[in-house]
């Protein structure tokens, strides 16, 4: 079978990419836009004629109406659902939460605003309407949605989708948000223990303390909300590994988030964390792609090298930190850089792009760590 991937597309890049990848795993083959290469026809009339030959047609409407051509009174966009309608194609329709923080320079103003409102009541009528935030929720609940409705198809069809196949997507997707979202909580964690352990760092971080543990808990409440949307689609050992690693981190919050003085006692709370570190790291390589182990085997290369030019040896907290915070202004600047994204501090990525990178940034400064660490 084949589906149709329709959307805006510079607000939702990334969304589109995992959605197709969604798509791929369940054995779909999928019609977008960034893979038509050169083609004679005018651009809505290369799409229009994608959607005619597909067999689904998934909608991903935020906040941005799209371009309209010329001699026309409405966008690409909702061209594209309008000729996947009139061609009675099996529509899934999936719209932003409209309380879902978003760049406010991808939201459409007037006039388009008021087009994009009365598209998307008009689009929010159909079969299947679903709401999503990050990529990785769209994702999950695309292959949901999409995974549901193709097993349901007819067995005498000639078409069929693996059962095995919607599970294992699901079970990856789950998988991948779970960790993202992990690890960004164990980023925060780190941070706080350093200000918690080391009076420098906590004499220069004293007025953002509040804006600290503000973050931390926005972020663990939002590992609880991933972990209660995604229960379903994991195994009985993936609900234990996330069971610990989530009492673990809970714990920890408790101890960094009063406030607490622990520099009498922070190797014993460096070495709990490096722990949880070895089993976030386990959860990770069992549940991420390739790509973790190039990342992380990438990120200790940059370390050692960082490293290698500072003065540090790894001897204090101080110097810990001082490596911790070069390590991650050289990875916002990479992406500053390359284009990937215009994130100037953790606290700028909504979307926890860079979220398993920093922990592999803590990860393997915790396991670099020989002899203890002198405060």
């Amino acid at each position: 079978m084949k589906a149709f991937l329709s959307s805006t597309y510079v607000d939702l890049i990334e969304h589109r990419q995992l959605a197709a990848e969604a798509l791929e795993r369940l054995g779909q083959t999928v019609g977008r836009m960034e893979v038509f290469g050169a083609r004679p026809e005018e651009a809505t009339m290369a799409c229009l004629s994608e959607i005619e030959d597909c067999d689904i047609f998934v909608g991903i409407y935020a906040h941005r109406y799209g371009y309209v051509p010329s001699g026309s009174e409405i966008s690409i966009t909702e061209a594209e659902y309008n000729h996947a309608s009139n061609n009675q194609k099996r529509i899934f329709c999936f719209m932003v939460d409209e309380d879902y923080p978003w760049p406010p320079r991808m939201i459409e103003q007037q006039p388009g605003k008021l087009k994009l409102e009365n598209f998307k009541n008009r689009a929010g009528g159909t079969l299947v309407r679903e709401t999503f935030t990050s990529p990785e929720v769209l994702a999950f609940k695309i292959a949901s949605s999409v995974g549901y409705y193709l097993s349901r198809i007819d067995k005498s069809s000639t078409v069929k989708t693996p059962k095995d196949s919607a599970t294992s997507n699901l079970k990856s997707i789950a998988g991948r948000a779970i960790a993202q979202t992990m690890a960004m909580v164990f980023v925060d964690l780190i941070r706080l223990l350093y200000v918690a352990s080391s009076r420098p760092v906590r004499d220069a971080n004293s007025d953002r303390y509040q804006e600290f543990i503000d973050i931390a808990d926005r972020h663990f409440g939002d590992l609880r909300n991933r972990i209660a949307t995604y229960s379903l689609a994991l195994d009985g050992k993936a609900h234990e590994e996330i069971n610990q690693l989530e009492l673990r981190l809970s714990w920890m919050l408790g101890r960094v988030k009063p406030k607490h003085d622990l520099s009498n006692s922070y190797e014993y709370h460096f070495e709990t964390m490096r722990q949880t570190g070895d089993k976030l790291n386990s959860f990770c390589t069992a549940n991420l792609t390739e790509q973790y182990k190039t990342d992380y085997e990438n990120t200790v290369a940059k370390v050692t090298s960082t490293l290698a030019r500072l003065p540090v040896k790894l001897k204090s907290l101080d110097d810990l930190w001082e490596l911790r915070l070069n390590s991650q202004s050289r990875l916002l600047k990479a992406a500053r850089e390359s284009g990937a994204a215009r994130i100037f501090s953790i606290a700028d990525d909504m979307e926890q792009t860079f979220s398993i990178l920093y922990f592999a940034i803590d990860y393997v400064l915790l396991t670099m760590r020989t002899g203890g660490i002198d405060a």
